[in-house]
């Protein structure tokens, strides 16, 4: 298949991309001229956001620390407010993580956060910065890392998106063939480190005690990893849930056909999971607010396969290789936030992605004055077929499916 040359505003909007990052770069080099230290004794990685976010990280991060072995490694991250989830409930436990520096955006001063970072001694800190960051706030962390916190080197002020220069500009870039997943951007900008990252890596900390919960958990129920398929029906915006009962429909099409079901999210997600045991039955498991974050994760890895929003949880399938199917919404970019699948994974956790691009995405508004329309068209019957063709792989090994639009 040829691939359709690009626009001219696409074109534009890749340059515009790529010498903002430049003059970025530029401006750090300027800022801290010495050379970087072959061997830093402590390095600070500073990445925000909530699961997502840090799981996408977790190939960068594994990268630092196999190029940096013998450092002192602190994540320094907030998920936001206090109360939203992120790296406190996913990396607490990560043995190849010295540090978990965890702040919050609501009670920070900013002096006495430029005093923590001086008096840490850290001689290297490098970011790894939102897709949706701008050049006035990479300039400002760099100012506030070199002028308050006065760390002696530090790298990787970069944007991903052109959302700051408006929707036009955004969605020119969000055309172009070049868009990475987000995974592969923060590999890329290590690039010039020279870090060693010859392949994403997801070193996600499912201990002992967290797999032997998993197999209780299934145990508990009368559940074999054969017949599972885990659901995710929640999300944080609005715009990215598809209906509750088209989740029902496909849950209660699995029951049918001999399977389990395990419901996985918050305790805000528990009356989701309840609509959907409505229509799918009593035998369907909500697990919503009694399945912690890294329990999920190793849930996720005994099923068959996961049907999820655009969440965290698709990040975690991705992490744990099982397959998902995804009903994804418009209201972001395509690929960046996709399930992770790179050309060396194997073809049976290869994900299906159903993604529908309507005139106005994508829009990254938090609700929708199209009643939903790029999810609402997804039809039940849709994801059941992927959900079925996903399963056939997994059982007989045969070619994988190839994504959807």
């Amino acid at each position: 298949m040829i691939t359709p040359p690009a626009s001219l505003a696409t074109r534009l909007a890749g340059i515009t991309l790529n010498v903002v990052n430049a003059m970025l770069g530029f401006a750090a080099r300027l800022a801290w001229r010495d050379r970087l230290p072959d061997s830093p004794a402590r390095i600070c990685v500073w990445r925000t956001g909530n699961i997502g976010d840090i799981v996408c990280a977790l190939p960068a991060l594994a990268a630092i620390r196999r190029t940096w072995p013998n450092a002192e490694l602190t994540l320094l991250t907030s998920p936001g407010k206090r109360g939203a989830p992120g790296a406190q409930e996913l990396l607490s436990e990560a043995s190849w993580l010295d540090h978990l520096w965890v702040y919050y955006r609501d009670e920070l001063s900013f002096n006495g956060f430029a005093r923590e970072i001086r008096q840490s001694d850290f001689d290297l800190v490098l970011r790894l910065p939102q897709n949706m960051s701008t050049p006035w706030l990479e300039l400002r962390q760099l100012a506030f890392l070199r002028l308050f916190a006065r760390v002696p080197h530090a790298r990787n002020f970069a944007v991903g998106s052109l959302r700051w220069l408006g929707r036009g500009p955004a969605r020119a870039l969000s055309k172009s063939q070049d868009l990475e997943h987000e995974a592969d951007r923060q590999l890329h900008l290590l690039e010039d480190l020279t870090v060693k990252a010859h392949a994403a890596e997801f070193p996600l900390p499912l201990n002992e005690q967290v797999q032997a919960e998993a197999d209780r958990v299934l145990e508990r129920y009368g559940i074999t990893s054969l017949t599972l398929m885990c659901i995710s029906p929640g999300a944080k915006r609005a715009t990215n849930r598809w209906p509750a009962s088209r989740f029902g429909e496909v849950a209660k099409r699995w029951i049918n056909d001999g399977g389990r079901v395990l419901v996985l999210g918050s305790a805000g997600d528990h009356p989701l999971g309840s609509e959907i045991q409505e229509i799918a039955g009593p035998s369907l498991i909500n697990l919503c607010g009694e399945s912690p974050i890294l329990l999920s994760a190793a849930l996720i890895q005994r099923a068959r396969l996961l049907i999820s929003n655009d969440t965290g949880a698709i990040h975690l399938a991705s992490a744990v290789k099982t397959p998902s199917v995804v009903p994804f919404s418009a209201r972001d970019v395509p690929t960046r936030w996709y399930p992770y699948f790179s050309p060396v994974s194997e073809e049976a956790t290869r994900p299906i992605v159903h993604r529908r691009s309507p005139a106005c995405s994508p829009c990254w508004l938090e609700s929708c004055p199209h009643e939903n329309r790029c999810l609402t068209d997804i039809g039940a019957d849709q994801v059941w077929r992927s959900a079925e063709a996903v399963r056939a792989l997994r059982t007989a090994g045969s070619e994988a499916p190839a994504l959807t639009g």
